[in-house]
């Protein structure tokens, strides 16, 4: 009678123990889950052949998605012996044919993984090789847009040094000074564009409505010049930023649509605010000249411009300023634009801080 009750007891443990490792499997705790169906050992008895199915399927399951088919091999093995114990038949072929099939797909995954390193090292390659022409078309470029001023200092100061006339002398000079205040100014938007995107001190909560307020304050002799006018549709929102790249960002725009406005028609600039699920968006609209299709993408890139330098100061950075700062905190920065009706700028910011 005591031998019969303490078989019960040891049922009843074994069946509460296939309970458990039930529930943590389906919980999603696996590793625990594993970790207790490996103590059963061949303690459970044949009354919980059907638990043992269940917890075996569900835990081989888990090991194949995750491609851990050594494991798999190791839980399918367990099982089949213990099938053996409750049936009373040699299953050795059976085990034979899950060893090949596990080695397989081991090889498999050895083999998948050794195509996604080959992959990622074409695809790294292949950012490098861009990068590479980046900088080459960046030099290329600098060297060119260097040369203008450059070459009216050196034409003006050896006119200016060649001629007796005072009166001369003082417009050549006047010349060199512009060519010197134009590579001054280059080289400044050069060193403001290098600056841009790089996030030197902790995102803190930046008031978007203050950025407004200097970026006004900055650009006010522009606005009073072309009688511009600046709407703020909705109350802008608190975003997790730094506040030096935000005034470049709102000035680079803002200042873009009173330069780039239609010359008899004051510019009108609305800014619009929309809070969506995961990101907040604001769109800078303006009813100036517009942009060509072509160029949508394209003044993006350093050195890219809509018009000649000649038409507009200007050395084609501050739009590929934009993107480097928008990019930096993980946003998007886009246009859409009809020529002789304006532009809209439409940028994105993460609401959530470590986005």
């Amino acid at each position: 009678m005591l031998c019969k009750k303490h078989e019960i007891l040891i049922n009843n443990y074994w069946s509460t123990q296939c309970i458990l490792c039930a529930c943590l499997l389906k919980l999603n705790e696996f590793e625990k889950a594993i970790e207790l169906y490996n103590s059963f050992e061949d303690k459970v008895s044949e009354a919980h052949f059907k638990s043992q199915d269940v917890l075996y399927h569900e835990i081989r399951k888990y090991f194949e998605e995750i491609e851990d088919y050594k494991n798999a091999y190791k839980i399918a093995s367990k099982y089949i012996r213990f099938r053996e114990k409750v049936d009373g038949i040699k299953r050795d072929a059976r085990l034979q044919r899950l060893a090949i099939e596990h080695k397989v797909k081991e090889k498999e995954k050895e083999i998948s993984l050794q195509k996604n390193l080959l992959n990622k090292e074409i695809e790294f390659k292949r950012i490098l090789e861009q990068e590479y022409k980046n900088q080459r078309d960046f030099l290329n470029i600098l060297a060119h847009d260097l040369k203008a001023p450059i070459r009216t200092i050196k034409n003006f100061s050896h006119l200016a040094l060649k001629s007796n006339e005072i009166d001369k002398t003082t417009e050549y000079l006047q010349f060199v000074n512009t060519g010197v205040n134009n590579m001054q100014s280059f080289v400044d938007d050069l060193l403001s564009f290098a600056k841009s995107g790089k996030i030197d001190k902790a995102p803190q909560q930046i008031d978007l409505n203050n950025i407004i307020v200097r970026v006004k304050a900055n650009l006010s002799s522009d606005f009073t010049e072309k009688k511009g006018t600046l709407i703020i549709e909705k109350k802008l929102p608190i975003i997790w930023a730094n506040e030096t790249p935000m005034i470049q960002l709102f000035q680079n725009i803002i200042g873009n649509s009173l330069k780039y406005c239609k010359p008899n028609q004051a510019p009108q600039i609305i800014v619009r605010f929309f809070e969506l699920s995961d990101y907040y968006k604001i769109a800078i609209e303006d009813n100036g000249q517009g942009i060509p299709k072509n160029m949508l993408t394209e003044i993006f890139e350093p050195f890219k411009r809509n018009h000649s330098s000649k038409e507009v100061k200007g050395h084609g950075l501050g739009l590929a300023s934009c993107k480097k700062i928008i990019e930096s905190y993980k946003g998007q920065l886009w246009v859409t634009s009809e020529l002789g009706i304006g532009s809209t700028f439409t940028f994105t910011f993460p609401q959530n801080k470590n986005s």
